[in-house]
């Protein structure tokens, strides 16, 4: 189960009654209204979270670059701005900001957060954007 205090309002997770994705629609303490193809309301205790996966982070917009040491998955959040997560050989998984730079270089700031869920990384994503990331879940 997901602490509520980490869903919002299009956050992406697992129901497992229905074994579906589903999309967050309204939030409070006993149950989560969900987006489906009909409105629904689920119980707290059915829903889960959903792993970050290469699969994931291309439905979610992020382009892949592979070389012989690690794999990196970017997305631009606004001009001069991307989000990149990288994973070793070794599965180590660290996410950053890169502040793009033509002429000075390129600027890295390593970000401290422990990413693992797809809501996670919706919610780090509109802390730096201000934008959702989102999919078509239907």
């Amino acid at each position: 189960m997901i602490p509520l205090n980490e869903l919002r309002i299009g956050s992406i997770i697992k129901y497992l009654r229905a074994d579906l994705i589903v999309k967050i629609k309204i939030v409070d303490n006993k149950l989560l209204s969900i987006l489906t193809n009909q409105e629904n309301q689920i119980d707290r205790s059915c829903h889960y979270p959903i792993g970050l996966t290469k699969e994931w982070f291309k439905k979610l917009g992020f382009i892949e670059y592979e070389n012989e040491y690690d794999t990196t998955y970017e997305i631009e959040i606004e001009d001069g701005y991307k989000l990149e997560s990288v994973k070793s050989l070794h599965s180590y998984t660290s996410f950053l900001l890169r502040e793009v730079n033509n002429v000075t270089g390129d600027q890295l700031f390593f970000l401290p957060h422990n990413i693992e869920y797809v809501h996670q990384l919706q919610n780090l994503y509109f802390s730096l954007s201000g934008k959702e990331l989102t999919f078509d879940v239907s």
